[in-house]
């Protein structure tokens, strides 16, 4: 019904202008990120979707700022068209919001494997030798240690690397990450709609304020032809 919201103003055409770029921006980071990762390049993947939560942390805070400040707008001086268009973008944006989180918790969960930097042949030489030198010197004392730790029932904790996450979570996080792109490019899309749809909105808006401030307007006579408008300015014969 009328009255639970506030028709478009140029307000909040400036506002939702902002959020197209602010989406914009994210997906084009989050495509440049799915780029990354089928090339390998894991870690400018997850710089590209780290900016690309960034920015969709951006858009929530400035659409808290807009509710509180502007208000919502009024959808029933919206046609059921746009009403529709509207909630097919906001199902996009909540499919993207679903996918992408999902994609994101599979990731933390992955966990991070460190691969040492090869060293240097002259390097790997020195240290070597180094060991060898160790060991020999150390090895009757190393030995006499671990007897003593075996006679007192100590046992060294097992170290191993962090074993890479499963084939099928790696998969199921490739399809929802790219399935986040897809929902994110279509309510890109649709919101392209939805602003169109905010000009004309405000743009009515603005003619309705100008009537009001102005009802003289309304008296003046509608302009004729051209040639009867030059024809009235020139003096009569």
């Amino acid at each position: 019904m009328r009255g639970e919201g506030t028709p478009v103003t140029m307000a909040h055409l400036y506002f939702w202008s902002l959020a197209f770029l602010l989406m914009a921006g994210m997906i084009a980071c989050a495509g440049r990120g799915v780029l990354h990762a089928r090339r390998g390049r894991l870690a400018a993947h997850r710089r590209a979707m780290l900016a690309a939560a960034g920015l969709l942390i951006a858009f929530l805070l400035s659409y808290v700022a807009k509710v509180v400040l502007l208000g919502r707008e009024d959808l029933a001086l919206w046609s059921p068209g746009e009403v529709a268009l509207l909630r097919v973008h906001e199902t996009f944006v909540a499919l993207m919001l679903v996918c992408g989180a999902t994609a994101r918790w599979l990731a933390r969960r992955f966990g991070r494997v460190a691969v040492p930097a090869a060293p240097s042949p002259s390097v790997s030489a020195g240290l070597a030798g180094l060991a060898e030198s160790a060991a020999s010197a150390g090895r009757a004392g190393l030995e006499g240690l671990a007897a003593l730790a075996a006679q007192a029932g100590w046992a060294a904790p097992a170290v191993s690397a962090p074993a890479p996450p499963p084939a099928g979570r790696r998969a199921l996080h490739r399809r929802l990450g790219r399935a986040a792109v897809v929902s994110g490019l279509f309510g890109l899309l649709t919101a392209g709609g939805l602003l169109a749809t905010m000009v004309r909105h405000a743009a009515h808006a603005g003619a309705v304020a100008l009537d009001r401030q102005h009802p003289a307007l309304h008296a003046l006579p509608p302009p004729g032809p051209p040639r009867q408008a030059v024809a009235a300015l020139l003096p009569a014969r």
